[in-house]
């Protein structure tokens, strides 16, 4: 005898049809089914269908559905079920005749052929099924050709251990390494085979790069599809392409399955090979001179801090006044090259031609990151003075002396974070710090020396309610110091910290700040804008400093503006992943000027815009 599913019997109008369903669980060799039906003088368009099903336990759960209006699609109740490893059978019935049924996604009629005998539909009666492997709260359903009612039953049965066992994956190897890269070429793909060692198919969700700051410079192509047979194996091809000249980019290959451990990992690392310029200072300032005489020279230098030859193509001043500037230098030129490590010299002079602020720039062109046509430029201004003389003196010149910074995008949490500096003593010392946990740490900054910093008049500035945030600071005739540090409120640290510091020399020792102010952009851009800035003082070294809420591979100094070493690592440079400093020296007062950085990717952002005297 057997036993009804628990949701019971199932009308599809007060008069019929009727269905129901039931199992009969371990059973016997049997040779026949039969319904017994209770009707006095009998029923009419009786049906019976029965399915055989191996491995199987007892029913996890049963509930009814139907609609009581034609239509061409059953839908079931919603089933919840107890046991990770069943068997979903959805039986539907039609209230007339039908010539073809269609599966529900994931299910399949066993035969789908409309007739009496070994199938898994006939004219009026369905059965669909699918294993599952994780509990449920699901519906499903089945269509049909002819509009008709329907009633149907959707019930679990829960597999048995023998026949539950999951897929199981080698992905091999699990890891890769591409070596060196020349920076911008794409390497030769090197191949993970995903394997299903189960006796039960795999089935595939994803396969992606990801974990790291750099899964964008990793990618990868597979034959996978979204499942795999036992025994089988498919190919994931991965290649790599470096955007900078660093040794350790690194991400994970990650396939997402209903396997045991899944995602399965692979771990991706490779190396950048490609020339670096540093190029600074960023700013060479020449004081008053007089008309047609030539200044003593000032120096910038050119490093090559990649990891491959620099080829020099070209040396060059052009701007507004490029007549009033010369240089000589000891750079060799290409097809010579500059080696690894290795540094040449500029000497630059000012012969006025004119009276007032001459403004030009000094730009080399290299190829850099392997890029043939890429410009390092040094920003040049002078003031020039009749030949009866400037009068009344310039005082000292401001200069760059330094930018030195420190990022961590890890994800790590940091209580405090630090920046490596040897500055010299009277010096003007600018921060610039970032945080990226929340939009209310109110975060200082202190020194070797001891000496506490002071914020910008204009405060922090949140690029969202959440961060990051980012917030400038300052010490005037600041003592020498060797090193620079944040110091976050959050309990607990706070993630992706950042500090640039920024030495000049030759700034005011007291009342040094003559104003500064915030802005942003809430949304995905890749122009960072400052508000207006008004200032006081006719002799200013603007300094401009924005923040990107992503990581970024490339800054652009805005007009008259120098970003002063334009480089995307920690340590010597006036840009990192994520933060930019660029500068200009004024001789007259500002009256809501504006500024702007440009960045490659895509990203929100946030600036301070502030004036030193």
């Amino acid at each position: 005898t057997w036993t009804q599913t628990a949701s019971g019997y199932k009308n599809e109008s007060n008069t019929g049809p009727r269905v129901g369903m039931f199992y009969m669980a371990n059973s016997a060799a049997v040779s026949s089914v039969t319904v017994n039906y209770s009707t006095p003088g009998g029923v009419i368009k009786p049906g019976i269908m029965v399915m055989e099903i191996s491995g199987a336990a007892v029913a996890d759960g049963s509930v009814n559905g139907g609609t009581a209006a034609p239509t061409t699609t059953s839908t079931s109740g919603g089933l919840l079920t107890s046991n990770a490893n069943d068997l979903l059978i959805f039986a539907t019935d039609a209230s007339g005749n039908e010539s073809g049924r269609t599966a529900g996604t994931g299910y399949a009629i066993p035969n789908n052929k409309v007739t009496t005998g070994a199938s898994g539909s006939d004219i009026r009666m369905a059965m669909q099924y699918a294993v599952v492997n994780s509990t449920q709260t699901y519906t499903t359903g089945m269509t049909y050709t002819n509009s008709n009612w329907n009633g149907n039953i959707f019930a679990a049965f829960k597999i048995t251990s023998a026949s539950a066992d999951p897929p199981a994956v080698s992905l091999s190897p699990t890891s890769l390494n591409f070596g060196n890269q020349n920076v911008g070429t794409t390497s030769a793909p090197q191949t993970v085979t995903l394997s299903n060692i189960g006796t039960a198919t795999l089935s595939i969700t994803s396969i992606g790069i990801e974990n790291g700051d750099y899964s964008s410079d990793f990618a990868e192509t597979n034959n996978c599809g979204t499942s795999l047979a036992a025994g089988a194996s498919c190919a994931i091809n991965v290649t790599f392409t470096p955007p900078g000249d660093r040794s350790d980019f690194y991400a994970t290959l990650g396939v997402t399955d209903n396997a045991a451990g899944s995602p399965q990992t692979a771990n991706l690392t490779g190396g950048g090979l490609a020339p670096e310029a540093v190029f600074g200072p960023g700013l060479l300032v020449f004081s008053n001179q007089q008309l047609s005489t030539t200044s003593a020279p000032q120096t910038a230098t050119i490093t090559n801090t990649g990891n491959m030859p620099l080829s020099i193509i070209s040396v060059s001043i052009a701007g507004t006044n490029p007549g009033d500037f010369g240089q000589t230098n000891n750079c060799p030129l290409s097809p010579s090259t500059l080696a690894v490590n290795a540094s040449c010299t500029f000497n630059v002079t000012f012969k006025p031609t004119a009276t007032g602020t001459r403004s030009a720039a000094l730009t080399v062109t290299d190829n850099t990151n392997n890029h043939a046509g890429t410009n390092q430029t040094v920003s040049l201004t002078g003031t020039g003075c009749p030949s009866t003389g400037c009068g009344g003196g310039g005082g000292s010149t401001p200069a760059v002396v330094q930018v030195q910074n420190n990022i961590d995008v890890s994800g790590a949490a940091f209580a405090s974070f630090s920046v490596p500096i040897t500055t010299n003593s009277g010096d003007l010392l600018v921060a610039f710090v970032r945080e990226s946990s929340n939009g209310t740490d109110n975060f200082t900054v202190t020194d070797s020396a001891g000496q506490t910093w002071t914020q910008t008049a204009s405060g922090y500035n949140n690029e969202s309610n959440t961060g990051p945030r980012t917030g400038m600071f300052y010490v005037a005739n600041s003592a020498a110091v060797t090193s620079v540090t944040v110091k976050y409120a959050t309990s607990g640290g706070v993630i992706k910290p950042g500090i640039m510091v920024m030495e000049i020399s030759g700034a005011a020792i007291s009342g040094v700040l003559d104003g500064s102010v915030n802005h942003g952009t809430p949304s995905g851009t890749t122009t960072s804008t400052s508000g207006s800035l008004t200032t006081t003082n006719a002799n200013d070294i603007l300094i401009f400093a924005a923040d990107a809420s992503g990581n970024e591979t490339g800054w652009t100094p805005g007009t008259g503006y120098a970003i002063p070493t334009n480089k995307l690592a920690i340590g010597a440079s006036g840009s990192n992943v994520r933060m930019a400093m660029q500068v200009a020296v004024v001789s007259s007062v500002q009256t809501n000027t504006t500024t702007g950085m440009s960045y490659a990717n895509s990203n929100w952002n946030g600036n301070i815009f502030a004036a030193f005297k």
